[in-house]
């Protein structure tokens, strides 16, 4: 008979609810709850111009709109998503963010390109990279509208 050391769960894992793990901080459900109620309403009125185009005979020139709208956004938002994306991931790699931002001291910031190769020396960690990307997002959401 052989005695076996038994490890519940597996290595890593949180006892944290499916809720917790899709919302990190707390303010994230009524962010969300504000993003489903802004769309409620641009849907309503999106809705009724479609409603008075289609009435007057117009509804192409609705359906041409969105579209253009919708096309100079993205020529917006795209290129500043991955410019500044970039910009903050060499950031984070250069000054250490993920150690100030994360709980650790500057000195334990990484002292740059040296000591590091491949790829990884370019990914910031898992945990700091929804950060960088939610910024990222809301930096060219702001370069969208205004093109938009």
């Amino acid at each position: 008979m052989t005695d076996r050391l038994t490890i519940s769960g597996t290595v890593g894992s949180s006892s944290r609810t499916p809720a917790q793990r899709l919302l990190p901080f707390r303010g994230g459900l009524v962010l969300l709850a504000g993003m489903l109620l802004v769309a409620g309403f641009k849907l309503v009125d999106y809705t009724a111009e479609l409603l008075w185009f289609r009435a007057l005979g117009y509804e192409e020139v609705f359906w041409r709109l969105r579209f253009a709208k919708a096309a100079m956004f993205a020529t917006g938002f795209i290129p500043a998503f991955a410019y500044v994306l970039l910009n903050l991931v060499v950031l984070a790699r250069l000054v250490g963010l993920q150690n100030i931002l994360l709980g650790g001291s500057p000195a334990a910031a990484s002292p740059g390109w040296q000591g590091q190769s491949g790829a990884a020396a370019w990914l910031p960690a898992r945990r700091l990279a929804p950060l960088l990307v939610l910024v990222s997002a809301a930096t060219a959401a702001i370069f969208g509208f205004v093109f938009y």
